[in-house]
């Protein structure tokens, strides 16, 4: 796969289409996530959003931290727990959340989960 393919592409045109599962499958077969507790592949990007799928293995942690502007977390499969301060949720296959800019958020995995994150760009 050649670095255009995993790093995602820049949108062009009125609209994109791509293959969620063709990328999770993508992201399985990386050393990344043979090695490591997580693994991600960039889907597209262009001046507004950015897509990437993310791969969480069970008790995989993303530390308190905190976009510029909104994001959205889509729970393609899988269960994980969001937090922001002393506020915790979890989100189960199909949910989707979305967190404001600036506001520290940190995620872990309840079990094995595939999430599609959506950040606003500018």
């Amino acid at each position: 796969m050649d670095q255009h393919e995993k790093t995602g592409e820049r949108a062009r045109g009125p609209f994109v289409v791509f293959a969620l599962e063709q990328a999770r499958h993508h992201a399985a077969s990386e050393p990344q996530w043979q090695k490591n507790d997580r693994a991600s592949v960039s889907v597209v990007k262009n001046d507004d959003l950015s897509l990437t799928l993310l791969m969480l293995k069970p008790g995989a942690h993303l530390k308190e931290h905190s976009a510029r502007k909104a994001v959205s977390v889509h729970v393609l499969s899988g269960r994980v727990r969001l937090s922001s301060g002393s506020l915790a949720r979890e989100l189960g296959t199909g949910m989707l959340a979305m967190v404001e800019g600036t506001v520290p958020h940190a995620v872990e995995a309840l079990e094995e989960s595939v999430l599609l994150l959506t950040a606003a760009l500018g």
